[in-house]
């Protein structure tokens, strides 16, 4: 889908009118660019900070 598709959805689907829409996009592309560059360690501080989570366990 090109990025105006994603943009024409988002708008007619009123997404940004719910309040955990942009944490949880965050969320999940902080998680998926974890595992892409990395996908057999721990995740990275980053994203464990985004979710409130001690970064000390890695």
């Amino acid at each position: 889908m090109a990025k105006d598709g994603w943009k024409n959805l988002i708008a007619l689907l009123k997404l940004r009118s719910f309040p955990e829409w942009e944490r949880s996009m965050k969320t999940l592309q902080l998680l998926s660019n974890s595992l892409k560059h990395n996908p057999w360690q721990e995740p990275d501080e980053v994203p464990l900070r985004h979710l409130g989570l001690p970064t000390w366990i890695n």
